[in-house]
Order: C-alpha cells, then sequence, then structure tokens
C-alpha cells in the first residue's frame, strides 16, 4: 500500500464509517465531526483524487442518487490500517 497524507488518512477513514453514503457532502461533513476540520470542496475533491489515483478508492458512475459516492477498494480495506 502507498503511503498516506494525515489528510487522506481522515477522509479514508471517513469513507469507511460513510459506506455507501460516501460522497462529497456527507464526506466533508464527517471530516467536520470526527476531526474538526472544515475543508474546502476544492480540497476534498483533490484528496479524494489521490486516493483515487493511489487505488484506495473507486468512483461511482451508478444512479443518480449515488452519483459521485467513493467505495473503498477491498484491496485497502484487506491492507489499510489506521
Amino acid at each position: 500500500m502507498k503511503t498516506l497524507t494525515l489528510d487522506e488518512s481522515i477522509f479514508l477513514a471517513a469513507i469507511l464509517i460513510l459506506e455507501d453514503g460516501a460522497y462529497g457532502v456527507a464526506i466533508r461533513r464527517k471530516v467536520l465531526e470526527m476531526a474538526g476540520k472544515s475543508v474546502y470542496y476544492g480540497t476534498l475533491y483533490s484528496h479524494l483524487d489521490q486516493l483515487f489515483r493511489k487505488g484506495y478508492v473507486t468512483k461511482s458512475l451508478g444512479r443518480p442518487s449515488a452519483a459521485g459516492a467513493k467505495y473503498i477498494t477491498e484491496s485497502c480495506r484487506r491492507d489499510w490500517k489506521p
């Protein structure tokens, strides 16, 4: 597994907690709740793109209600240790 920044770890933890509800607004709220850290959407999506490029998350292209949802990859579930 590739090295994560502290922020990427926080976003990844939020996605793990939110499961199927992990989309931009919900992730941003969960990060604020967990870490007391408010982030701009540009920053949020930059970190999510990094997690995607590193192979930690996939992007949903499915039904409109799930548009933009992020899902943890199986290798991440198996190997990531918070």
